[in-house]
């Protein structure tokens, strides 16, 4: 600048600090500022900054790092290039597993279907046989309402590898049928899910009454305290409001359908089975078709196990409908 004696002028000056261990004697002076400034002449003169910051470390300037994004590891396929061929039981077979379970996780799935002859693909095509699924999640309803391809339970996978057969699809294994898939099943399955051609085993057969909604008896005893309830007191009785009713307590540790749970120590829901014993409600120790209304505590680490059994009960049709989840405040 030639407004100042020096010909040079600062920048936007700033005070960092102020330095009371020097006097105005320990100014720079002109000479000074003069080398200084044909020292740093020019923004690029490399030479003449690293004299000056000699024995400085210079910082490395951190760049902001972008996450790269990622699919899912629910979406992701998985490695099966070094699984071997045991059997050929889904030979010619396309499938797409949309979700596993707890027991059999979607992973688990993949590689038992390459390792027996099948392919394995992430999203349906038109050569697709089926989708396999434990759970109605959001992708399933989609499919489903697309009707496109029929959705299979894994179980049929499971029971496919352990009897190293390929099953014949039943409406017990179906979690969606499509309108052809539904037309084969009326010509060759009665409404109970019994094939009309195919011999049956006691092992098929019982699941098949377990299907029918048929309300079990109830005992002698029962019965004649019902009786008289109903004739005498109009079937109107204070005890008798939980009748009819079947409870499960989350006081066991239940992780299968129609499974007795191992009773939880110390449970604060003890005095729920007694209150509903006493006003006239029946309750199990596991989750079975019967099961009306399930209590809960304060703890509620366990509602997801319950609601993957009533999940899994539900898609294999052995109950219809979802029984109630109360708390004890209700009871």
């Amino acid at each position: 600048s030639e407004k100042y004696k020096a010909g040079f002028t600062m920048r936007f000056p700033r005070v960092t600090k102020i330095r009371t261990d020097k006097g105005p004697a320990d100014c720079m002076t002109t000479d000074e500022l003069m080398d200084m400034a044909r020292m740093f002449e020019g923004r690029l003169n490399r030479l003449g900054r690293a004299q000056a910051g000699a024995g400085k470390k210079k910082k490395k300037r951190k760049l902001a790092t972008r996450r790269q994004a990622e699919v899912a590891r629910h979406f992701q396929a998985t490695d099966t290039s070094n699984i071997q061929v045991e059997s050929g039981i889904f030979d010619g077979l396309e499938l797409c597993v949309l979700n596993g379970s707890v027991f059999l996780p979607k992973e688990q799935l993949e590689i038992n279907i390459v390792a027996h002859g099948g392919t394995v693909v992430q999203n349906p095509t038109s050569r697709t046989f089926a989708g396999i699924a434990a759970s109605r999640t959001l992708r399933v309803k989609n499919y489903a309402s697309s009707n496109s391809i029929i959705i299979v339970h894994p179980r049929w996978i499971e029971e496919c590898v352990s009897s190293l057969t390929r099953i014949t699809l039943e409406p017990k294994y179906m979690i969606h049928t499509t309108d052809d898939f539904a037309a084969v099943f009326r010509n060759d399955i009665d409404q109970y899910g019994d094939s009309f051609t195919t011999l049956t085993t006691p092992k098929h057969l019982k699941e098949v009454f377990d299907s029918m909604d048929t309300p079990r008896p109830p005992s002698k005893k029962l019965k004649l305290k019902h009786t008289i309830i109903d004739h005498y007191l109009d079937g109107v009785l204070l005890t008798e409001i939980f009748r009819g009713c079947r409870f499960f307590v989350d006081r066991y540790v239940v992780t299968r359908p129609n499974e007795e749970g191992s009773a939880i120590p110390f449970s604060p829901l003890l005095l729920m089975e007694k209150l509903i014993s006493f006003y006239g409600g029946a309750f199990s120790r596991a989750i079975d078709k019967d099961i009306t209304h399930i209590v809960v505590g304060s703890d509620h680490t366990r509602l997801l196990d319950i609601d993957l059994v009533l999940e899994e009960m539900i898609t294999s049709h052995a109950i219809k409908k979802r029984p109630l989840i109360v708390n004890r405040h209700w009871v």
